[in-house]
């Protein structure tokens, strides 16, 4: 504790600078003597001290040489410390007060003065009350029955104050109360437990409830006191006598010049020191009169009067005192004369026994200064350890803060240049990643990082930064890193690369496409383990790479888009182009095929060579075929309203496979039709249901490409009353990952796919009120298939 000078801390005044002269003149110990303050917790053990250690520093401070300490005691611990002489001064009730002073010898040097809204009092009582709505209890008498809480048997101001007025209105609370409850210390339990309703009345000492009132626990008017005394001067509502208040007492083996010095400093206690406002008091007194006290022990037969009433030998000497006062003097005549033969031998043994204690109390005088010696040489020791221990931890406490500040002087400058590179505008993921892999060098103190790229069937760095020397780790430890919801820490070097004891290593997600580990490696063992904020910077970076990732993806996706919309323009023009093309073209084909049937008939007339009139019929025929191609890829290319029609699908097979058939060539495909005949017809718009299967069989023509076997059959037959039209391909088939999103619109399995195309086609079936479906062949490949109604089934209108 630091030492404060008295004068500007309490104030004294005249008295407090006249005693701190006085203690000035007294000798000074070499070492301060340690003494304890016996106090009674009536409150709890924290309330007192709070009330009254300001008081053993207030005595520290003006008896020097002495220092002072608070043990706070319930009653049984305060009669085992003064028996033990455990303690050198005790602060407790009266009534205890009286029990000690009776068995013990303890003394009263000083009495407690209580503070009231300034005002000080010496006398305390104890209060009995009930609720405030409780009808059936307005006074002492009506407890008969009844439940009733107190601090113990033993408490003075907690019980025998109020026993006393029981016992005064004819209540014994061992028999007449329905229950008699001790709850111990602190007395507020009592109080709230009355409040709460779960016994019927308690007993208090006085001002208690008002403390609790004026703390806002509890509220004075929601209590009934029962019996209550006026009192003159005295300001707590209260159901008892009055009695002097608690008493400052010493133990019978304590000195009496420390006594003295103890009672002149508590006297000497200003009003308005910090000890007397947190003991919340106004000083001290001198020791009052403790008569009423006793007179309450002697009438409930308690403490030193426990055996009041009972025969004795003092009362037989009391009654017939004169009769044996007389034979004693007759029997001391008798034995004078041996008496004086005895006395004469007894003091020469006497003689003899006190020079010999003299010798045995200089030789333990001897003893005890050699002791004292020993004690205050290893207190000094004791003291000077203390000393070290505390300078030792007060170094490694500064030098622990010392690391904290410049760890996070560290963490905010990495974070600061992560902050600015991850903002850096143009700069390609790939320098970023660079940028970053140097500052976590730098951050955790490691000599390399790198950006393994884990897609492949072996692990690729895409990115290095530090010493060349320190390998990849293993795939395992890459692949442990990215199951882990947590960064992978490695400080001994098992499961790494030869050469490298360190490693600190993340997973980055981002893309489904997109997976990689953030590593930073180091060929020493790392001295201390990585911080959590080590570990938020890691997971940091590697949310930010999964994140760029992603955002560049979407970029790719969206140009992507623009790019297919782009060509699904360019389509719709070539649509248009092809449609004015294709009459463009009709003219001169017309022309070539009346030519050529003109030219073919003058020949049938004359007698030519009949190879050359078959040659010039296939010019005419393949004319008229290449017209009917430009016909069909007129109306298809043609926009119009869609109109429903009687279709024979066999029909349209054999269009679309004629369409088909040089894409298939190409492709080297081999087609083949298998088409039921008597195929009834179905009712439809015969464009769209020609754009469904030619879609269904340029798909089936792309899915085979690159394949050994290629083969495209296209079925038609009756299923009940609806028509099935089946493509069947000897590809790859689809997977079954992808099976349920195939018909989703933009979801394609081709690099440059748009996705649009299946989903067209089920849209134009589904409007025909038909299904379309996939599923795999059993050599692997697809077949695709679509019902539709027959003609008499079909729907009314097509959308």
């Amino acid at each position: 504790m630091k030492p404060v000078r008295v004068a500007s801390r309490y104030h004294a005044g005249r008295v407090g600078r006249a005693l701190a002269a006085l203690l000035v003149l007294m000798p000074l110990s070499a070492v301060a003597a340690d003494h304890t303050i016996g106090v009674l917790a009536f409150r709890g053990h924290e309330a007192a001290l709070r009330m009254w250690t300001p008081t053993a520093e207030y005595l520290n401070l003006i008896i020097p040489g002495e220092r002072f300490s608070i043990r706070t005691l319930d009653l049984p611990a305060m009669e085992a410390a003064v028996s033990a002489g455990t303690v050198e001064f005790i602060l407790t009730n009266p009534g205890n007060y009286v029990v000690l002073e009776a068995r013990y010898g303890v003394s009263r040097i000083a009495t407690l003065k209580n503070q009231r809204q300034q005002d000080p009092y010496t006398r305390f009582g104890a209060v009995i009350f009930t609720r405030a709505d409780r009808e059936d209890i307005k006074q002492i008498s009506d407890l008969r029955g009844h439940s009733f809480m107190a601090v113990s048997k033993s408490a003075f101001g907690g019980f025998q104050m109020a026993w006393r007025e029981l016992r005064d209105h004819g209540l014994d609370p061992f028999s007449d109360l329905s229950r008699l409850e001790f709850a111990g210390f602190p007395q507020d339990r009592i109080v709230m437990a009355v409040r709460n309703g779960q016994v019927d009345a308690g007993t208090v000492r006085t001002d208690v409830i008002e403390r609790m009132a004026q703390a806002g626990r509890v509220k004075v008017k929601d209590f009934r006191i029962l019996g209550p005394h006026a009192s003159p001067g005295f300001p707590f509502v209260h159901s008892t006598r009055l009695y002097p208040e608690w008493p400052f007492a010493k133990l019978s083996s304590t000195p009496d010049r420390l006594a003295e010095q103890v009672v002149v400093a508590l006297l000497a206690l200003p009003e308005n020191s910090p000890a007397a406002l947190a003991s919340r008091s106004a000083g001290w007194t001198i020791p009052l009169d403790y008569s009423p006290v006793h007179q309450l022990l002697r009438d409930l037969r308690l403490g030193p009067y426990r055996e009041l009433g009972r025969v004795s030998i003092a009362a037989l000497v009391r009654e017939y005192g004169a009769w044996l006062a007389a034979g004693a003097v007759a029997f001391l005549l008798l034995a004078s004369l041996t008496s004086y033969v005895i006395n004469m031998n007894r003091r020469l043994a006497q003689s003899r026994l006190e020079l010999q204690r003299e010798v045995d109390e200089r030789a333990a005088a001897q003893t005890a200064l050699a002791r004292h010696r020993e004690e205050l040489e290893q207190r000094v020791r004791d003291r000077t350890r203390e000393l070290e221990r505390v300078n030792r931890d007060l170094t490694e406490d500064i030098q622990a803060r010392l690391r904290a500040e410049k760890a996070l002087r560290s963490s905010e400058r990495a974070l600061r240049q992560l902050h600015d590179a991850t903002n850096r505008r143009g700069a390609s993921l790939r320098e970023h990643l660079n940028t970053m892999l140097r500052i976590g060098c730098e951050y955790f103190q490691l000599r390399a990082g790198l950006f393994v790229d884990i897609r492949g069937a072996e692990p690729v760095v895409l990115c290095r930064f530090g010493d060349p020397l320190l390998l990849s780790p293993p795939a395992n430890f890459l692949r442990a890193t990215v199951a882990s919801s947590e960064p992978q820490v490695v400080l001994d070097g098992v499961g790494l690369a030869p050469g490298t004891n360190t490693a600190f290593a993340a997973a980055a997600r981002g893309a489904k496409d997109f997976f990689g580990v953030l590593v930073f490696l180091d060929a020493d063992q790392r001295s201390g383990p990585f911080t959590s904020v080590d570990v938020d910077i890691l997971q940091l970076m590697t949310q930010w790479i999964g994140g760029e990732s992603e955002r560049l993806r979407a970029e790719e996706q969206a140009r992507q888009h623009q790019s297919e919309l782009a060509h699904v323009a360019r389509l719709s023009t070539m649509g248009e182009m092809a449609s004015g093309l294709a009459h463009e073209l009709n003219q001169p084909l017309t022309a070539v095929m009346n030519y050529t049937r003109g030219v073919l008939r003058r020949l049938s007339a004359s007698e030519v060579d009949p190879a050359l009139v078959d040659a010039m019929g296939r010019a005419t025929a393949e004319a008229e075929r290449a017209a009917q191609i430009i016909r069909r890829l007129r109306e298809f290319v043609r926009k119009r309203e869609p109109r429903a029609e009687v279709v024979d699908l066999n029909d349209t097979v054999r269009g679309v496979a004629h369409i088909a058939a040089p894409e298939a060539e190409r492709n080297d495909v081999r087609v083949q039709l298998e088409l039921e005949d008597e195929l009834p017809p179905v009712l439809g718009d015969r464009i769209q249901l020609e754009q469904v299967l030619l879609n269904l069989t340029r798909n089936a023509v792309e899915a085979m490409a690159g394949g050994d076997t290629r083969s495209l059959l296209i079925r038609s037959s009756q299923r009940g009353e609806r028509v099935r039209v089946e493509v069947l391909d000897s590809g790859r088939g689809v997977p079954d990952e992808d099976r349920e999103r195939l018909f989703d619109p933009f979801f394609s399995t081709k690099p440059e796919g748009m996705g649009m195309g299946l989903s067209i086609s089920r849209s134009i079936i589904e409007a025909h009120g038909g299904t379309l479906a996939v599923e795999l062949t059993p050599d692997s490949g697809s077949r695709f298939y679509f019902d539709l109604p027959a003609h008499g089934e079909a729907r009314q209108g097509v959308a």
